[in-house]
């Protein structure tokens, strides 16, 4: 359940990921132009072979163009279809050996198909979100896309200056130079690559909770003419935080955001230290609160502790949905037993 690696593939989605190897950092450094919706990455992935020499293996990265693949600083050979990244090193990797991967890209991002529709990097009328479960990362970076690939991010992300870039995990620094800014987000807990959130928009930043008394950092990020509603909407989730913390320990990660696109969105969408709504749901009159509940008890139940493999993609959902009924019977309306029973 927690990051344990199997041998197999996922049953659900045997062309997503490789379990011959895992990745304990990403460091990625992106360019994002939102009027063209042009993309321009570079990762360096630092990995760790399994039991079995590696000769090749691959990464999931959607049909960007490829600048170029090093391993160990060396110049590898490559292929890119449908949706893989094969890449075989100059030599092949000894089991168990540490060895690192640097992959330029460039293009237009855009979801990728499944089953659901298109899932991923999405662009909106003006910026980006990306909302990946399950298979939507490689939309917009190479990865090792399982679930229980757990790996810490380091994410610098250049836009124009006019824009906020929110990601999961701590900001380390915010640099403008001309009109373009530069933020570098830290995500130090281990993370599945699905789990990674992003967002990019015009927002105003306000933090929630009462700062100076302590506990969790809470921050959001919404549309200008959204505040008031929001300011209502959001106003409990500070006591959810600490029913939360209560019932099931303390708050797994440094830092929890919130990010309101300013677009409905089908569903609100949680990434690590990060969920994501759209404005169906901020309304001024609490009409989604058992969502704001349900996003923020995933932090819990689905990233700290993570599946292994997409099977088991009811426990994420039943616990969170459990925790919405948990919050209802705490704020004084329907109890857990009287919401189960609907």
């Amino acid at each position: 359940m927690n990051g344990q690696k199997t041998a197999a593939s996922d049953p659900y989605f045997p062309a997503n990921g490789d379990p011959r190897y895992r990745v304990h950092r990403y460091e990625l450094a992106l360019e994002y132009r939102p009027g063209p919706n042009r993309l321009a990455g570079t990762a360096r992935l630092s990995a760790i072979a399994g039991r079995a020499p590696l000769a090749e293996f691959h990464l999931n990265l959607a049909e960007f163009k490829i600048g170029r693949v090093l391993v160990n600083g060396r110049v590898a050979h490559y292929a890119h279809r449908g949706g893989k990244l094969r890449i075989r090193p100059a030599k092949p990797l000894a089991a168990g050996a540490a060895f690192t991967v640097e992959v330029h890209w460039a293009g237009n991002p855009k979801p990728v198909r499944s089953p659901w529709g298109g899932i991923g990097w999405e662009e909106l009328t003006d910026g980006a979100l990306v909302a990946s479960q399950p298979v939507g990362a490689p939309s917009w970076y190479p990865c090792n896309d399982r679930p229980a690939d757990k790996a810490s991010y380091q994410i610098s992300i250049n836009t124009p200056s006019a824009y906020t870039v929110v990601a999961g995990g701590r900001l380390l620094t915010r640099t403008t130079r001309a009109s373009t800014t530069t933020w570098v987000y830290e995500q130090s807990a281990p993370t599945s690559s699905y789990l990674v959130g992003l967002s990019i928009g015009m927002y105003q930043t306000v933090l929630l909770g009462e700062p100076g008394l302590g506990g969790v950092p809470q921050s959001a990020h919404v549309p200008a003419h959204l505040l008031a509603r929001f300011s209502r909407d959001f106003a409990r989730q500070p006591a959810m935080m600490r029913l939360f913390e209560e019932l099931f320990g303390p708050y797994p990660f440094g830092e929890y955001a919130v990010v309101v696109a300013d677009e409905d969105l089908d569903v609100p969408v949680e990434a690590q230290g990060l969920s994501l709504f759209g404005t169906n749901h901020v309304d001024g009159v609490r009409g989604s609160e058992r969502l704001i509940a349900h996003e923020l008890a995933h932090q819990w139940f689905g990233n700290s502790v993570t599946i292994a493999d997409w099977r088991h993609i009811w426990l994420n959902e039943g616990l969170a949905k459990y925790a919405e009924w948990l919050w209802s019977e705490r704020s004084g309306s329907r109890t857990a037993h009287e919401r189960a029973a609907v």
